[in-house]
């Protein structure tokens, strides 16, 4: 009788560490490694989703506790090497707007956000064709 390897399940920590990769720009060869480790391989970082059990609401929280992370992306989210490709932005009051270049380097779908925390939250999931992040207000 044959026995089917089982794959153990991603741990919520290691599945935020994985979506801030998959998004990165630079990311590629950690989203790789990560999912090796748990015996799962993939052959493009967008792929990523179906490895990612964690409520967008999860994902805020991680991101209000790890300023340092928010701030690499949004960092990371301004090298552009192809379109489309989503993007962060701060106007001079302070506003986020997160949204996607297409291949003529229109803006479309932008969001507003009041915080980075938010605002890298959505990045995240919209760079994973995740469901973006909505905000009562």
């Amino acid at each position: 009788m044959l026995k089917f390897f089982r794959r153990p399940k991603i741990p919520l920590h290691i599945q935020f560490e994985l979506a801030c990769e998959a998004a990165s720009v630079f990311g590629f060869s950690r989203v790789e490694e990560i999912l090796q480790t748990y015996g799962y391989s993939v052959r493009h970082a967008k792929t990523v989703k179906k490895y990612l059990t964690f409520t967008s609401a999860q994902l805020l929280e991680y991101f209000v506790q790890n300023p340092k992370t928010c701030k690499r992306l949004f960092n990371d989210s301004g090298d552009k090497r192809y379109t489309p490709s989503t993007f962060i932005t701060m106007n001079k009051k302070g506003k986020y707007f997160v949204g996607m270049l297409d291949r003529d380097v229109q803006e479309h779908d932008v969001e507003t956000f009041d915080t980075l925390a938010e605002a890298v939250t959505d990045y995240v999931l919209f760079s994973l064709k995740l469901n973006r992040l909505k905000i009562d207000g």
